[in-house]
């Protein structure tokens, strides 16, 4: 599964210790149309605290914390790998549901919210929303493979998880 790899493998590069119980979010937004904010960009938190920072105009990923920025040739690779990954997934969704609601113009708004929590060293929650123009369109709870949609296009599946 791509998406849970990847955040796992960002949560490991941090080197702090971090308490017993510890999370992992990306809150990604994707914009279709003229605005003065970039067409793409991530933010990824620790614990609730902003760590570093993607977006399309620089496309590189930015630290927000002295400590987010010792990152190996690996980490960084594996980081660039999770962008283009998190970007596709967007513009699938995006493409999608600008057909699904007939679009064409203006500004349409894709967003991904993707979070994980270890309690003591056990993945306890892996949580995907995606959401468009203000609404949320799709959830999905990787460990109890719930999903709430009415999508039939948005559906999790293994052909999108591996995107």
């Amino acid at each position: 599964m791509m998406v849970s790899a990847a955040l796992l493998l960002i949560l490991g590069s941090f080197h702090q210790v971090l308490p017993e119980s510890h999370s992992l979010t990306t809150l990604s937004t994707l914009i279709n149309g003229r605005t003065p904010f970039p067409e793409f960009n991530i933010l990824l938190l620790v614990n609730d605290v902003p760590v570093e920072k993607y977006d399309s105009t620089v496309q590189k990923i930015v630290p927000l914390t002295p400590w987010s920025s010792s990152d190996t040739v690996e980490d960084v690779k594996s980081k660039e790998v999770f962008v283009l990954h998190n970007k596709k997934s967007m513009q699938r969704t995006m493409g999608y549901m600008m057909e699904l609601h007939r679009h064409s113009g203006g500004v349409q708004v894709c967003q991904m919210l993707c979070s994980c929590r270890l309690d003591n060293g056990s993945l306890t929650q892996l949580y995907l929303l995606d959401g468009y123009n203000g609404e949320e369109v799709n959830s999905y709870d990787a460990l109890k493979q719930k999903q709430n949609t009415s999508i039939q296009g948005l559906m999790w599946n293994e052909e999108r998880l591996e995107i």
